[in-house]
């Protein structure tokens, strides 16, 4: 993985490549430049000789003397550049030539006084007149020395642009402090903060542009993370000092529950042996003595004798209600899938038994299952179906229904429908309060606690339970528990 450039660095070829960009474009102005100059000033020059020899040959032309002219040409030699000269008549026919060959020089012997390149070469013709009367005329042929000139300036202009370089360079190095000694410090800043968690920190403003503006800003965020970490700190002490009261509180809660628990066993026991043994007796004795006196009893002696079987019977009854509200709240849960199918219709069937005379409309879904202890839910089913059949004990046609509404990914709701009494709705927060009655007992008899019971099983499988009801139209109350697939 690459390593990560310094700003210094980034900024240094910054500073590089624009110096660079700038003198290449000027060293190019400049080369293009000097070329055009150098160009004219070489056709100039060779114009100019051209010019020269023509006036020394001139003489030679008029009196027909080609060796006079050839020793002038012959001077050429002192410029090495020229590779050859010719003079020739006004009738195009050499006269005296100069260089490699009598044709070094050839040229149109009629043509406009000027330079052109020939070859790579340069060719300059110029016209001989004497007193107005043209005599001939000069060609040069001399050697283009530009590409030598490109060549020589090219390497001028690069040592000069690496000079230009190495210069900028030195003094980026120079000068970039002033900009990246700010940043570093705010960074030194940053790196201590993060190794000291001191937010008391700040770095200094050393400059008065867009980089101080950078060292307040970043003092500006130190203030604020300052604030915030208070008050995350306070926070965080508040929570702790929670967490430990909270944990006290559990503490006291949990010993309060285990002593809960102990008299509640110790309550579990004494209603199963020491409250139920007198009870045992005065139903036994009251029996005994109903057998012993009833010839001599009247009706009004039988009848308290039968109220206080009945009320012993009640006792025993609301005992057992007890213990069985007592058990569910510290059974163990052991969660299997259960029928709700075959609870229902067992329920329905001791009903029946009990009460074959009565007529009633049963209708029980099919496939209804649950993930939940067999046990508990059996009590729950035979509280709710004994209720609906309770209540609707007064109706010629009871109807009760017991069904299912399951959505996928939610738990199941269970319900128990009837016809029966009903209760009004404003008092529905009573009904799972234990002892609590919506109806007399003189017309639904009944404990009171079944229903509290049937509300702390389906809370211990962490459930619902609900009612809906109007007087006189019967009930409907709903339970939730975790569904679980029918067997195949």
């Amino acid at each position: 993985m690459a390593r990560p450039r310094s700003i210094r660095y980034k900024l240094n070829w910054v500073v590089l490549a624009t110096t660079f960009v700038a003198l290449s474009l000027a060293g190019l102005a400049m080369v293009i430049y000097d070329l055009r100059s150098y160009q004219r000033t070489w056709e100039r020059d060779l114009l100019t000789q051209a010019d020269l020899l023509g006036l020394a040959t001139a003489p030679a032309l008029s009196f027909n003397d080609p060796k006079t002219a050839r020793e002038n040409l012959a001077l050429l030699k002192a410029r090495p550049n020229i590779l050859g000269a010719a003079i020739y008549t006004p009738d195009g026919r050499l006269f005296a030539s100069y260089g490699a060959g009598a044709n070094a020089g050839a040229g149109p012997a009629n043509g406009a006084d000027g330079v052109r390149v020939d070859g790579g070469d340069l060719v300059a013709f110029k016209t001989i007149v004497n007193e107005g009367e043209r005599l001939g005329a000069v060609h040069l042929r001399a050697r283009h020395e530009k590409l030598d000139h490109l060549q020589q300036y090219l390497m001028v202009v690069a040592l000069v642009i690496a000079g230009s370089l190495a210069l900028a360079l030195l003094l980026s190095n120079r000068l970039l402090s002033v900009v990246t000694r700010p940043l570093l410090a705010v960074s030194d800043v940053a790196r201590r903060i993060t190794a000291g968690r001191d937010y008391s920190l700040r770095a200094t403003r050393t400059t008065d542009d867009e980089v101080g503006e950078v060292v307040d800003a970043f003092n500006g965020m130190l203030v604020e993370l300052a604030r915030r970490a208070e008050v995350l700190e306070q926070a965080n002490q508040q929570t702790l000092a929670l967490n430990a009261e909270l944990e006290d509180r559990v503490r006291r809660r949990t010993s309060q529950l285990e002593i809960a628990n102990l008299e509640l066993e110790a309550f579990s026991y004494s209603a199963s042996h020491d409250l139920r043994a007198p009870l045992h007796a005065i139903d036994s004795f009251s029996n005994l003595l109903e057998k012993s006196v009833r010839e001599h009893l009247d009706d009004r002696g039988r009848h308290f004798i039968n109220r206080i079987q009945v009320n012993a019977r009640l006792m025993a009854k609301l005992i057992d209600a007890l213990l069985t509200l007592a058990h569910v709240s510290r059974a163990t849960l052991e969660r299997e899938q259960v029928d709700l199918t075959a609870l229902a219709a067992e329920a329905l069937q001791r009903c029946r038994e009990q009460e074959p005379h009565r007529v009633a409309v049963i209708d029980v879904a099919p496939g209804m299952h649950a993930l939940a202890d067999t046990m508990l839910v059996n009590q729950v089913v035979q509280n709710l179906v004994g209720n609906a059949w309770k209540f609707t004990s007064k109706e010629a046609v009871a109807h009760v229904t017991i069904g299912c509404e399951a959505s996928a990914g939610r738990p199941a709701t269970f319900f128990v429908r009837d016809n029966g009494a009903g209760f009004d709705m404003a008092y529905a927060d009573k009904l799972f309060n234990a002892f609590q009655r919506l109806h007399s007992p003189h017309e639904f008899p009944g404990t009171g606690i079944g229903l509290a019971t049937v509300q702390k099983i389906v809370s211990r499988h962490e459930g619902k339970i609900w009612a809906e009801s109007a007087p006189g139209q019967g009930a409907t109350f709903y339970f939730t528990l975790e569904s679980a697939p029918a067997d195949d």
